[in-house]
């Protein structure tokens, strides 16, 4: 409800003055606004006025703006928590697949020196000692990393 109107009221001296060199006028310029659903009740009032039911239809559009908002938050958030459920299913399968293929390294390197075969059992012994020892600093390294990571957000 933007108003632009004339006045003399902001030089009231100078425009009574019978010995001021030029007639000063001034310029008032006022403005109102809102933003968000629901108007200030003032304009919902004349809303209804000029429409009766207006302002309640206004009220319900507002209403149901709100709980479709929260409906879309509500799937976002269930859709996140489907995400990390998928995600931690995936963090098993890999672990427990290491874990397996680290358990049939040793076996087959064992199996390999109780045949006589001490370069390749050794080999194979040390390649899956070797990837147990690497994934457990791995995953050490990354929780530490994730854990400072986690400290510097809080601060």
């Amino acid at each position: 409800m933007g108003q632009i109107r004339m006045t003399d009221e902001i030089f009231p001296d100078k425009l009574k003055s019978k010995t001021a060199p030029h007639n000063l006028l001034g310029l008032e310029i006022s403005g109102e606004s809102f933003s968000g659903p629901i108007p200030p009740p003032k304009i919902l009032a004349e809303y209804d006025k000029v429409l009766p039911g207006t302002a309640d239809r206004i009220m319900t559009m507002a209403e149901r703006q709100m709980a479709h908002r929260h409906s879309m938050e509500d799937r976002a958030m269930s859709l996140d928590e489907t995400f990390l459920k998928g995600e931690n299913r995936k963090s098993y399968f890999g672990t427990a697949s290491g874990l397996i293929i680290a358990c049939l390294t040793l076996f087959f390197g064992y199996q390999l020196l109780s045949q006589g075969k001490n370069i390749e059992g050794f080999g194979t012994l040390l390649l899956g000692l070797g990837s147990l020892v690497g994934a457990f600093f791995y995953s050490h390294s990354k929780s530490k990393q994730e854990e400072k990571n986690n400290t510097v957000e809080r601060a």
